[in-house]
Parts: structure tokens; sequence; C-alpha cells
């Protein structure tokens, strides 16, 4: 969460689960019963490792503690479990280590991978090679009890850190008996052959690269297949499995683990289409191969046994066992959460605590917290105006029911509208209605309301459905427009599509009224023809669920905009209610297929005008290749000609050539940058050389070139540049290659995969354009690039990835029409 300075409320008030390790926290923390709840699940917790430190080594039978955090989204359940990490963290505890993951864009194999980096990182190997070793000085304290000649060495070995393997060697102990004597007792510990043979091949020095690679996903080395390990950590099964062993490995050695998985119910909703979570156990014993059940012939994941694989892994870590150590797992998710829980393990979690939305009181508590901590942190006095003292100024108490009402009481929406309103008004005025009304309206609004029109325009079209503006200008950008589609044959029957910003209070909900009951004039309806209309609101922004109630006499279907969902969800809304009216006012049988046939008609003009105009671009880029191919140079600056060769595109999959049209842009416009770079490069090192045009390059020329590639901003945009063109190469390859095998008439792409892809390629260009240098203005080969143009092409980088996913499926939709 970061302040700035002199506001203090968060820029960004959204938690992240490492945040428990930062040494002085810079957020407030209001005190409320969801707060107590999951600290005193804590103290409890505490409170039992404490005995396990005291009791370790005697036999005992107990049940780890397990605490599910649930609420909506911005309601602060990421920032509790933080605040319940953090109170672990601070008392210290003996032998117990937090283990903190974040399961958003991850499967069950990403998870793993944050598991093992955060409890066996390069500084903490050494402590899991010691948890193997004293499993083998066990083995090894046994060997020697079986002899009385040995039984005392045996005796001072097990009570003393001798170095277990240098005894084996002095003693000329069977190595490779005791070695194998290790491994079956593993395995044993742990639940699972290969992680017991690999764990116990750490104790040999020769072989322990080759383990970290294999635990690190890598694939398996010669050496580790003599050994019967057979296949990478690749799968969401063996991630599961390797997750449990090594929760075993330290519990039985007296290790006690805090687990806290953010985001839980991302991993568990998208596993609900390979089965139940509570199907009945199997008579196959878990032993039996797995390896023949985790991938098919190219690799893909065809593991249908995750929701039992789970299940098993909860069981290992909050159901009774005999392990020394305890464990407790922090759940985090939407309310749904413990329902996708195997609902017998879900009746194991000993706490659930519920996010409710926040109301005035505690509002005012939040507000009065942050404002409080800046006033103290800039010395300002306990009383008189602007004292730390001085309660919610300048905010007003009676303001506090309209910003819940306005935020839903969302934790989240509150810091951010608070944040602005502070922001927009002087040092001594205060924040009045009408200023957290212009803020919320402003801040709340996701896209313009035209915007959300255009798309839906669009989307009626390519569905083939015949539309009509009404009530407004579909141009006019305070979006009064609406759609009416129009049932075939029956003009006085369809659906009424509105447009609107946020709704926040009463004065909206009285705008949008007569909007619809304008609209609904314009259509010549009565109150009796009102039956035959199904209005929905598309809604730009947030609306307070009393707001939504209170428009339900009028509205058929309210559909908040989001960018990812608002198409799919507002086209099955339209045909729902299409089908619905088909059916209540069909006079023949017949209706239904002329209504069918007329979209097939306008789907089929929609296609011929894409095809005519395609045809039109692929002319256009033929003689552009044709023009090209007769230059075999490019003139860059004013002094030289230079032939560079540059990495080239692959071809779009048949099917998608405006996303290779529109990743070919962006390339272009990367090499466009990067030529002043390479020709730069060849200047310096042309001293008194002819250049291919035939004229000598004056000294200063090259002196000043050399000059320059050896300052450190252009060493860094030219590596920047390098490493631009090198990820949007990569990221091509890799989206049509997720094209190309999902290339069947009949299959959609993969939404979750493209969906990945475009995120990971987003944030590694936001975060290379940040640290991109602006080009050297006074250098002759970069005249082209301006501040403007500058910042235009980072624009431009950083935006391409949701461009990608969005052309993506709509080319599908042509593709399969």
């Amino acid at each position: 969460m970061v302040v700035s300075s002199g506001n203090p409320f968060p820029v960004s008030p959204v938690a992240r689960v490492t945040d428990y390790i930062r040494p002085v926290p810079d957020w407030a923390v209001i005190e409320t019963d969801a707060f107590r709840s999951a600290i005193s699940c804590a103290r409890d917790y505490r409170a039992q490792v404490a005995q396990v430190a005291r009791d370790f080594g005697e036999e005992s039978q107990r049940a780890s503690r397990a605490l599910a955090v649930v609420g909506d989204y911005g309601m602060g359940k990421t920032r509790l479990v933080v605040e319940v990490l953090r109170y672990l963290h601070h008392e210290r505890l003996d032998s117990h280590r937090i283990i903190a993951l974040s399961a958003a864009g991850s499967d069950f194999v990403d998870l793993y991978l944050q598991f093992l980096k955060l409890l066996a990182d390069p500084d903490h190997r050494s402590q899991l090679r010691h948890l193997v070793t004293e499993c083998f000085r066990d083995v090894v304290v046994d060997h020697l009890r079986g002899s009385t000649l040995t039984s005392q060495v045996a005796d001072h070995l097990h009570d003393s850190d001798i170095d277990v393997i240098s005894v084996v060697e002095n003693l000329g102990l069977p190595q490779a008996a005791l070695l194998e004597r290790l491994r079956a007792d593993l395995i044993d510990e742990v639940g699972d052959d290969d992680m017991g043979t690999a764990l116990a091949a750490l104790i040999e020095p020769a072989m322990r690269d080759h383990v970290w690679r294999w635990l690190e996903g890598g694939a398996t080395s010669p050496p580790l297949r003599e050994r019967k390990i057979i296949g990478p950590i690749a799968t969401p099964r063996r991630a599961l499995v390797a997750m449990a062993a090594l929760v075993r490995l330290y519990r039985s050695r007296g290790w006690s683990l805090t687990l806290a998985i953010d985001e839980m119910h991302l991993l568990l909703d998208e596993r609900r289409a390979a089965g139940s979570p509570d199907a009945p156990e199997t008579d196959q014993p878990p032993e039996s191969d797995p390896r023949a059940e985790e991938a098919d012939p190219e690799g893909v994941p065809v593991d249908h046994q995750i929701p039992r694989l789970f299940k098993r892994f909860l069981e290992d870590m909050i159901g009774p066992g005999g392990a020394a150590g305890e464990t407790f797992i922090i759940m985090s998710g939407l309310p749904d959460l413990l329902h996708l829980i195997p609902a017998d393990v879900a009746e194991r979690i000993s706490t659930t605590v519920t996010m409710t939305p926040f109301d005035e009181g505690r509002t005012r508590d939040l507000i009065r917290t942050f404002l409080s901590v800046e006033r103290l942190n800039e010395g300002c006095p306990a009383e008189g105006r602007g004292g730390w003292r001085d309660g919610i100024r300048p905010f007003d108490e009676a303001t506090l029911a309209d910003i819940v009402r306005f935020t839903g009481g969302q934790v989240r929406r509150i810091l951010l509208l608070c944040r602005s309103a502070y922001q927009a008004v002087a040092k001594d005025e205060d924040v009045g209605l009408d200023v957290l009304r212009r803020v919320a309206h402003e801040q709340l609004s996701y896209v313009e309301v035209r915007d959300t029109f255009q798309t839906a325009w669009q989307l009626f079209g390519e569905q083939g459905w015949r539309v009509e503006a009404r009530a407004g200008d579909p141009a006019d950008p305070e979006g009064n427009a609406a759609i009416w589609l129009p049932l075939p044959g029956r003009e006085e029957t369809g659906c009424l599509v509105m447009f609107q910003g946020p709704v926040l209070d009463d004065t909206d909900v009285s705008a949008v009224q007569e909007r619809i009951d304008s609209a609904l004039s314009s259509l010549g309806t009565d109150e009796r023809g009102r039956s035959a209309i199904r209005v929905l609101l598309v809604v730009n922004g947030y609306i307070a669920r009393p707001l939504q109630e209170a428009l339900q006499r009028q509205v058929d279907l309210t559909i908040p905009y989001r960018h990812r969902r608002f198409t799919d969800s507002l086209a099955q809304a339209i045909r729902h209610f299409r089908e619905e009216l088909g059916r209540e006012v069909a006079a023949a049988p017949t209706v239904g297929v002329v209504e069918r046939l007329e979209e097939l008609s306008t789907q089929q003009s929609r296609t011929q005008e894409i095809l005519n105009a395609l045809t039109e671009s692929l002319d256009q880029v033929r003689s552009e290749q044709q023009r090209a191919a007769q230059q075999p140079h490019v003139e860059i600056g004013s002094a030289t000609h230079v032939d560079i060769s540059v990495p080239g595109l692959d071809e779009a999959p048949a099917g998608y050539s405006r996303i290779g049209y529109l990743i070919g842009e962006v390339h272009a416009e990367i090499r466009e940058k990067a030529k002043p770079q390479r020709v730069r490069l060849r200047e310096a090192f042309r001293h008194q050389v002819y250049s291919p045009t035939g004229a000598v390059i004056p000294t200063w020329h090259t002196d000043e070139a050399f000059t320059q590639i050896t300052s450190s901003s252009w060493r860094m945009r030219t590596g920047l540049l390098l490493v631009l063109e090198e990820t949007l190469l990569a990221f091509s390859e890799s989206v049509y290659t997720v094209l190309r095998a999902s290339g069947h008439d009949d299959v959609a792409p993969p939404r979750k995969a493209l969906r990945r892809l475009c995120d990971q390629f987003t944030e590694v260009m936001e975060h290379v354009t940040r640290e991109l240098p602006v080009p050297d203005a006074a250098s002759p080969v970069s005249t082209t690039s301006t501040a403007g143009s500058h910042d235009d092409f980072k624009l431009m980088l950083c935006r391409l990835g949701d461009n990608v996913f969005d052309k993506i499926f709509e080319d599908d939709f042509r593709r399969r029409w």
C-alpha cells in the first residue's frame, strides 16, 4: 500500500499476502469482529506450537488449525490474512516457518513452485538438507544399536552434532545399504516414491544439483532416471503430492508450518469441471502408477483426480495425526470458497471469518485512523483544526452515509474515494456531498459510456440482430442513446438496451427512470405493451445494491460493465430474452425459422464485407512488399544507408490475419525505434571508411557516434529495445501456437491460456518501458523521435496485450461463422 506525500490515503489500497514481513506497516488496522476472531485463532495456534516445542518427541494426536477468510472483492480479506501472519511472525516461534502464497493467476504447479521457493530457497536449502541428514542419523543410529559393540557409539551419535556421513565413512559402515534404508523410510514418511527417492539423494553431494533442478520443475536427469524417477513435477497431481511430501517431512522433524493461500477460490473454481469435490473415494490404491494418467502424448495434463488429490492435501494439513509439528492453514477467497472445498474437510475448519461491508461507524474509524496517523507524522498539535484529534475533517459526519452508499461499504473503494476527494479540495475546505458525487462518478466509471455503446452495437451486428439507435445520438459523449433490438416481424416486441454511468444515489436513479420512460415512449409503448419489452441496463461503473433494487420495477436485468466478460454476458442475456419473447408472442411455428434466416442473412452480408476489406488490405500489403523488394537499402538519418537483418515474425494462423497485422505494426515500430541505434553503432566504427553510397564519413561524425554509444543512457535504450523486440517475438510465437492448437472449426481458443499470456506480456511491457530512456534529441539519427512519440510508443506496447486478446475472439467469431 503506497501513500503519497500530503495525502493520508493510499494510492493503491491493494494488499499482498507477503506484506507481513515489512518491519513497519504502512496501513491502518481497524479492530472489527472479523479481526478479533482471526487473531484469536492465531493465538490458539501459537499456544499449540509452544506446547509442541516443549513436548517434542512425545506421541500425540492433535488436529491442526485452519482459518477461512471469505468475502467479496475489496473487503480486506488479504489485509486480514497479512495481520494474522504478521502477528505470528513477530512471535518468533521456535521451529516455525510461514509460507504465504497467492493463487491469483496460478494453477497448482505454479502454487507448488511458489511453495518450494519460500520453503527451500537458496538460503534455506541447507535446512531441508539438514532435515534429511537427521533422518539419515536416525537410520545410522538404529543400525549401530543392533550390535553391543557399537551401541555406545550409537548413543553418542544420537546425542551429538557429529557429522553422520563422516561416521559412516570412518567406521566402514555399508553406506549403500544405509542409503537404501533411508530411501525406504522417507518414502514411508512422505507418502510418495519419487519424492522419497529424491530427498534421500540429497545426502550424496554429486546428486544435489540434479535433485534441486527436478524439485524446481526441471526435467529428470539421467542419474535420477536410474533411480526410477520419471518425469518432472509439471502436472497438478505431482505438484500436490510434492507439496504434501515436504509438509510431512517438516512436521515429522518437529517443525510447525503456517501455510496461507490467498485467492484460493481461483484454484478450486477452475477444477469444478474435473469432478465433484465430494466424489466418493475409489477402491483404486493411490500408489497405482500415476504417470499414465498425468499427460497425453502432447504433454497436456489430463488428470481427472484433482479434487480428490486436493482433498487429501488439505486432510494432510488440517487432519489429526501423529506428526510432531503443527500446521496452520489460512485460506482466503470469495464467499463460495467453502462450497468448493470438500464438505468433510470444510467441517474441520476451526474458524471461518466473513468480511462484511463497512457501515458508517467503521467508515468513520477508518477515515479518522488514516488522518490521525498522517497528522502525527507531520507533527501536528493534538487539538484545534487540523490537529490529530480533529475528528474526520475535512470530511463531514453528514456525508458518511453517502460515502457508504457510493462505495457499497467496500474498504478499497472507500479509501480510493477518500483519497480523490481529499485531493480535490483546498487545504482549509471541507469535502461536501457535491465533491463526493463528482469524484465518485469520475473514479467509479471504468470506460466511457459511448465506448460501451459502440462495443454493444458491434456485438449485435456480428450476431446478425437488427438494431436501431433510440433516445439520443450514438455519438453523444454522454452516452444517452439506447439500442432497440426488435424481433423479426414484431416491431413492438424486443429488447431495449440502455447505457449508464455509475448509479450512486437517488438522483441517478431518477435520471435512469426518466430515460427509460422516454425511450419506451419513443417506441410507442403503453402499459399493456410493456410486457413485450425487456429492458437491460448496462452500468459503466459501480451501482449500489439498494439502488439496483430500486430499479427492478423498470429494469429486467442490470449488467455491470466488466471488460473481460462484458460481450459474453450481454450476448447471452439478449439471446435469452429474445428466445423468451419469441415463445410468448409466436403466432406460427415458422416465426423462429424466419428470425434465424434473417440473422444468417445479416451475418452473411457482414462476412462478405469483411472478406472484401481483407482482400483490399492484402492487395495493399502485396504492393508494399513489391516496392520494398525494389529498394535493397533503407535510408536512415542523413548520412548513411544501412542494410540490417532483423528477426522476422511468424505468419499468423489462418483466420487471424488481423492479429498478425496488429502485432506486425508494433514490431515494425520497434524496428523503426531501433534503427538509430544500429546505425550509430556502425558509424562509430567506420572512421575514414567508404559508406555504401561512396561518401567518406567525416572524422567528427564517427567521434560523435563513438561518444554516444559509450553513454549509459544509450546502452540502456539499445538493450531495452532488443528486449522489447525479443519479447514481442516470443509473445507472438506463443499466441500463434495456442491458436493453431485450437484451430478446429468447432473449438474456440482457450480463454484462460490466452488471457494469461496477454497479461504476462503486458506486465513485462509495463516494467521494461518504465525504464526505457527518451532518445537523444541531439542525435542526427533520432530526430524522428520526440518526447510525445516516445510516450505514444510506450502506450502502444502496454496496450498490445489487451488489444490482441480482444481481436482474437472477434476473429474467432468471424472464422467460425
